[in-house]
Formats: structure tokens, C-alpha cells, sequence
């Protein structure tokens, strides 16, 4: 089920920012929004930030977000690193008929590289979206085809995001929402900016982030030199076993192998890290759970 998150103030977000595409008008955007108009701190430090600006989408103050208007069925609490979820923006406006957006997920605003992967679902007809990227940052936008919804006051887009490698923690997105009563200029349309913040599961301490469908543990922890994993495996299927930095920077793979239905119980020697708090992976089949360490 769908989940709305907690949303960050206008304010701060200065949330993505939406264009109007236009099919007949050479003033719009039939290709989609330009880039770097997410209105995200990164876009915000190189431009404007938001086509709310003079000679653009200026015609009216900017409106207020609309709940609702970023969704996700990320559960409450929090994303499961590598898993595959589903975002949907809504732009809606009572009085418009023509809509466009831009979003994006950029935790860095000096480099604005994208956090997780962005995906489209459809890239043609009502819903379909586009990538659009430069030096590392990356936006999703509507096409021509999924700005016009035979007149209705909204349209909706839905693509993926793969959340990223463990331990980056809560990712920031920013999304914004253009609506026009026409499409035959760039001035009279209706601009809102919004923003959320995704957290990752788990994530606080020295404990466990649980796969719902994956449970083991890992003894001792602390960590010296060598330490025990035991899971138990329902069918037969490849086990993975990885270490990871707290950043999600991968450093070894400590097991890979084909293994059967049963209980299992592996001692692993961990390379010269150093000291401090780090990430052990379980992959059995298409699934992974996550423990946090600490190696003295």
C-alpha cells in the first residue's frame, strides 16, 4: 500500500520544480524540463533553481504544495537497501488542464549525484517519463504524451527508485508541479515545489536491519579478527555474505556460495579495517538483510 512521507517545509526543499511541456507551442518543454530545475539546493546553487523566474513560469506567486502530491510505497519505516519501490507524482490543479513536473533525489548539494537508482516505468502515453542527467545528477520528467489528460485537473506519473547501498541513511527528494490552462505559452501556468525525505531502515546505532524474510545474527560484537554468521535457509538458493563501510562503500565479499535448505553456521575472517562501525550483508537468493558491527 501506497504510504505518503513526511514532507520538509517549501522552504527548505525549495521542491522539484515542474515545467509545462507543451505539444504545439514553441515556447514549453515538449522534451520535458530542462535540468537542474528540480529546485533541490544543488540545481538552486548552479541556476535559479526553479522556472519560476522571469521570462519562464513567473505569471503567478508561487502556490502551495498539495498533499498528496509525492507518494510511495516505501513502508513507514524506512527503505531496505537495493530493494525496488515505486514513487508517483500528482500534479494537480482545479483550474488547469496541462501539467509537467520534475524529481529528483540528490542528498550532496555540491554534487547533486543521485542517490538510488531512478527508473522509468512507462516512457510514452499518460504517465510515461523520461531520464534526464548531467555530471552525476538525475532527474525523472514527463514527455509530450503525459502532459494532457483529455482535460481533467490532474495528471499522474509513476517510475522506480532503487534505494541506494547500506548505511547512506535518509535520502532527500524534491519534486515540483506546473499546471497551465493552456498550452500555447510558457506564462499562465501555476507552479508548486515540494520535497520528502525517505528514511533507511534501521539505521540508528550499533543493531540489526532486518529483511522481513531473512534473519541471522553475528557473534561477537564487538569484532576482533573473526566472527560467526548463522542463518537458516528455507530452500536451496546462493548465500552471499559482505562487508560493508558505514558510508555503503562495499569492501569485500566474505562468502559466496551455493548452499541447501538448513541451518548454517559460518566463522568469517574480516580484513585489516580498522577500528570502527561497519555493515555485514546477507544475500540469500534475491533477498538481503543488514547487521551493523563494530571491529576494534
Amino acid at each position: 500500500m501506497k504510504k505518503q512521507l513526511l514532507k520538509l517545509s517549501t522552504l527548505l526543499a525549495i521542491g522539484g520544480m515542474l515545467y509545462f511541456s507543451n505539444i504545439e507551442s514553441t515556447n514549453s518543454h515538449v522534451a520535458g524540463a530542462p535540468a537542474y530545475c528540480s529546485g533541490s539546493p544543488f540545481d538552486g546553487g548552479l541556476v535559479n533553481g526553479s522556472c519560476r523566474q522571469s521570462g519562464c513560469h513567473d505569471s503567478y506567486v508561487q502556490q502551495p504544495a498539495i498533499p498528496g502530491d509525492i507518494i510511495t510505497n516505501v513502508p513507514d519505516s524506512g527503505y531496505t537497501p537495493g530493494t525496488t519501490y515505486t514513487i508517483t507524482c500528482v500534479s494537480k490543479r482545479p483550474v488547469c488542464k496541462y501539467f509537467g513536473f520534475e524529481f529528483t533525489t540528490q542528498n550532496n548539494a555540491s554534487t547533486g549525484a543521485e542517490v538510488g537508482t531512478l527508473g522509468n516505468i512507462a516512457t510514452s502515453g499518460m504517465g510515461g517519463t523520461q531520464l534526464l542527467s548531467s555530471s552525476g545528477a538525475v532527474w525523472v520528467t514527463h514527455v509530450s504524451s503525459s502532459t494532457y489528460n483529455g482535460g481533467v485537473d490532474s495528471c499522474i506519473w509513476s517510475f522506480t527508485w532503487k534505494a541506494p547501498n547500506p548505511g547512506v541513511g535518509t535520502v532527500h527528494c524534491w519534486a515540483a508541479f506546473n499546471g497551465a490552462v493552456q498550452n500555447t505559452s510558457k506564462k499562465g501556468t501555476y507552479v508548486s515545489l515540494d520535497s520528502i525525505q525517505i528514511p533507511e531502515f534501521g539505521v540508528s546505532g550499533i543493531g540489526t536491519i532486518t529483511s522481513p524474510s531473512i534473519h541471522f545474527s553475528v557473534y561477537p560484537n564487538p569484532i576482533k579478527d573473526f566472527f560467526t554468521v548463522n542463518y537458516t535457509l528455507n530452500n536451496s538458493t546462493q548465500v552471499e555474505v559482505n562487508l560493508y563501510s558505514i558510508d555503503g562503500k562495499k569492501i569485500t565479499t566474505l562468502l559466496s556460495e551455493a548452499e541447501t535448505k538448513g541451518d548454517y553456521s559460518k566463522t568469517l575472517q574480516i580484513p585489516d579495517i580498522g577500528k570502527g562501525v561497519y555493515l555485514v550483508e546477507l544475500i540469500e537468493g534475491q533477498q538481503a538483510s543488514y547487521k551493523k558491527i563494530l571491529a576494534e
